[in-house]
């Protein structure tokens, strides 16, 4: 992982006991050090969140019975609704992550078809690229 890899507001993990997840709150390129609730870290004492079915399930996420990872989330953002499918079927490109802008009557306004996901801060990018601002909390 590298400091450009990360924006701040991101989830990742540090290397030391106890360590449950931190937000990124300050990044320093040049020296590779990161910010996370009030302490200076390294690049290489941190390591990315990766997305299980458990992390899924408790950002928000419902899972599919015969599919653990394959999880619906739905949301409200600036008075539009949006859904967001991880790992949904395509037949161009296999699994991604698919999110869904649900117009007045329920129409699709928007899609966005993006690479799936490995990590949590990954899936964060893929919000605000899409322009959603929800806040994931661990």
């Amino acid at each position: 992982m590298r400091a450009t890899d990360l924006m701040i507001g991101d989830w990742v993990y540090c290397h030391q006991p106890e360590c449950k997840g931190h937000r990124i709150d300050y990044i320093h390129e040049a020296d590779e050090e990161v910010g996370a609730d009030g302490e200076i870290y390294s690049i290489d004492d941190i390591d990315p969140i990766p997305l299980t079915p458990e992390i899924l399930l408790k950002i928000g996420f419902c899972t599919s019975r015969k599919n653990s990872m394959h999880g619906y989330y739905t949301g409200k953002y600036n008075d539009s609704l949006f859904r967001c499918e991880y790992m949904k079927p395509t037949a161009q490109s296999g699994k991604v992550l698919g999110i869904q802008f649900l117009g007045e009557c329920g129409y699709v306004s928007k899609t966005f078809n993006l690479p799936l996901p490995k990590y949590l801060h990954e899936l964060q990018h893929a919000f605000k690229l899409c322009g959603i601002d929800n806040d994931i909390e661990l």
